[in-house]
């Protein structure tokens, strides 16, 4: 289902992107479809992100996209957020959190998903 932060439209026939079918009509996220149209190309899967440089995600001016990394995607969004040092408590390594994803009184903290899986075998 396509997130509602997006605008979406009908997309094209020939539209060779992720496409969401609904009531048999095909949709696509708006922004994706107009880089498509200006560039030829979609953002490829799992290493590039069309970003909105206001980050207002519904201003879909081909001026206001740029194609980018997923890292560098991550690390714009990630300004201004509080972060808090945490140790993993499976391999002791330190890392960076979000202090908003922090429960109270959390006293368990995993890295990855292989530490976690690890840490509740124990």
């Amino acid at each position: 289902m396509p997130n509602n932060k997006y605008k979406i439209c009908k997309a094209p026939k020939d539209f060779p992107g992720k496409v969401f079918n609904l009531s048999g009509v095909a949709y696509c996220y708006e922004h994706i479809l107009i880089w498509w149209l200006y560039t030829g190309q979609l953002p490829e899967k799992g290493k590039t992100n069309i970003h909105h440089k206001n980050n207002n995600t519904k201003d879909n001016r081909i001026e206001n996209l740029e194609l980018i990394t997923i890292k560098q995607h991550s690390k714009r969004h990630k300004k201004g957020r509080k972060m808090c040092k945490v140790t993993c408590t499976y391999c002791k390594k330190t890392f960076l959190k979000e202090k908003r994803q922090i429960k109270v009184n959390q006293t368990n903290f995993y890295c990855n998903t292989l530490c976690m899986s690890k840490g509740f075998k124990n």
